[in-house]
């Protein structure tokens, strides 16, 4: 698994953060640890799960988790593990190989627009 920096931890509560606001769940005078519930927590993955793929998902909760054991160490958070465990599980990363061009295809793409080019400078 990659590092996970401050910034990761910090972008991922903040979106989870703006999910609450989004929902009306936000309570802006309550302790930070305490606005990760298990009600709203399913909630957010439900909202993600619909336009993330499963890794993402899956990581966005190890983050919220890492997170919201930092800010609340006091709070026995297991019930986001588990979730968290769950989502680890059924993460299924997309193939990348599709995504790959060959140096021969980018060569013969940029000799194509050369040529174009050319015939249109052509007198």
């Amino acid at each position: 698994m990659k590092q996970v920096t401050r910034d990761d931890l910090e972008r991922r509560y903040g979106t989870y953060l703006q999910f609450l606001w989004e929902t009306g769940d936000l309570r802006l005078r309550a302790p930070a640890g305490s606005q990760v519930t298990p009600d709203r927590v399913h909630r957010f993955v439900e909202r993600a799960q619909a336009g993330w793929s499963s890794v993402t998902v899956a990581q966005s909760i190890y983050k919220l988790r890492r997170m919201a054991e930092l800010l609340s160490p006091q709070t026995d958070f297991q019930w986001l593990s588990e979730l968290e465990r769950d989502l680890a599980l059924v993460a299924n990363p997309k193939e990348r190989f599709a995504q790959i061009v060959t140096s021969e295809v980018l060569v013969e793409a940029g000799l194509t627009l050369v040529r174009e080019a050319q015939k249109i400078a052509a007198p």
